[in-house]
């Protein structure tokens, strides 16, 4: 048991290694996540396993584009893909 023998869990897990992709796969991932729902660059990086500034790249992209909009909430901004509609 890990607890028993002096170690604790986080010990034990292992770091996924960030996914090496270029700007173009990741302004595709991006563009499909925020399809699906709004999210900060942040939570886009978490999701995708993506180095926070090529996503911050892909996001400034698409929205020089016009395939995703800004939205500030609370202190932080979300993306959102043009079509999403968000219910104020």
């Amino acid at each position: 048991m890990a607890i028993e023998s002096g170690t604790d869990r986080s010990e034990e897990r292992k770091v996924a290694a960030k996914v090496d992709m270029d700007i173009e796969r990741a302004t595709a991932f991006v563009q499909a996540s925020l399809a699906r729902r709004p999210q900060t660059v942040l939570q886009l990086a978490q999701a995708l396993n993506a180095d926070m500034e090529i996503v911050r790249q892909a996001v400034e992209a698409l929205e020089r584009q016009g395939g995703i909009i800004a939205r500030d909430d609370r202190g932080e901004t979300y993306y959102h893909g043009a079509e999403h509609v968000i219910e104020e």
